[in-house]
């Protein structure tokens, strides 16, 4: 049902939404209707794609660098409008971090 690319406000997402409901139809269901709405929605720049790069300021080095595709693990999997990775309603800019945390559970007696 969802092998193909279905991003919220494009094609793919309409013919899902059809999909369903004419399954839901044929199921008997007799109140079935799709509903436009108007929603705000964000999509990825394809001339300045969104990459999060994490700098070691200490010694100029990158320490991480997302990617701009992902990697295809299956041949079906590989189709030409699958939108790259993103990071939605984010602008663009640099973000300076002096000391990072990261927690993965934290108790009291910490």
């Amino acid at each position: 049902m969802t092998s193909f690319p279905h991003l919220a406000g494009t094609r793919g997402e309409r013919e899902l939404a059809e999909f369903i409901a004419d399954t839901w139809r044929q199921q008997g269901l007799t109140s079935v209707r799709l509903v436009p709405y108007r929603v705000l929605l964000s999509y990825p720049d394809s001339v300045n794609p969104s990459r999060v790069v994490v700098y070691d300021f200490r010694d100029n080095t990158t320490v991480f660098t997302s990617q701009l595709t992902e990697k295809i693990l299956r041949p079906d999997d590989n189709h030409t409008d699958v939108v790259p990775p993103y990071n939605v309603y984010t602008p663009s800019g640099i973000v300076t971090v002096l000391l990072l945390i990261y927690l993965l559970a934290s108790f009291h007696s910490q």
